[in-house]
């Protein structure tokens, strides 16, 4: 009769292996119930200090009498203003306007966005005179703009 070859003697490396598995496997179990066992039960540490006696300094009284004065409050003094009385009666110096016949006007303006804006003045008049210059049944447009685009040295 032939015998039968046992299963460990034909796989050896193999059985190794599983005997190894085995050991490290009960290896860290034990490790692992021993920080178990050792965080759970771990005591906690009372300390007592011990007391110190400590010398206290009796309190003395003063040998000079200090006297606590208030402080006066001063009144804030008065300012004496001087008033200047308007003279009701002042004389208007004559000025002589010359005679408008027939004006008609129109007030425009325009509105931009930034530093400023335009605003202008139209009128019409028969006869008229302005820097020097005479006119007659002419129309008039003064025109102030203060844009951005005006607002250079060489634009005047």
């Amino acid at each position: 009769m032939a015998r039968k070859k046992q299963f460990f003697a034909n796989h050896a490396k193999s059985s190794a292996a599983l005997v190894s598995l085995g050991i490290h496997a009960v290896l860290i179990v034990v490790a692992l119930s021993f920080v178990a066992v050792t965080v759970i039960t771990k005591d906690e540490q009372n300390f007592k200090a011990a007391e110190v006696k400590r010398p206290k300094m009796q309190l003395k009284r003063l040998q000079v009498p200090v006297n606590v004065k208030k402080k006066k409050v001063q009144k804030p003094k008065l300012r004496k203003r001087i008033v200047v009385a308007p003279k009701l009666n002042k004389t208007m110096p004559d000025i002589k306007m010359p005679e408008v016949t027939g004006v008609k006007g129109g007030i425009g303006g325009a509105g931009g966005g930034g530093l400023g804006g335009a605003a202008s003045l139209g009128f019409s008049m028969p006869q008229f005179e302005i820097f020097g210059i005479k006119g007659k049944g002419e129309k008039v447009f003064l025109m102030l703009d203060s844009s951005y685009e005006m607002m250079y040295d060489e634009m005047g």
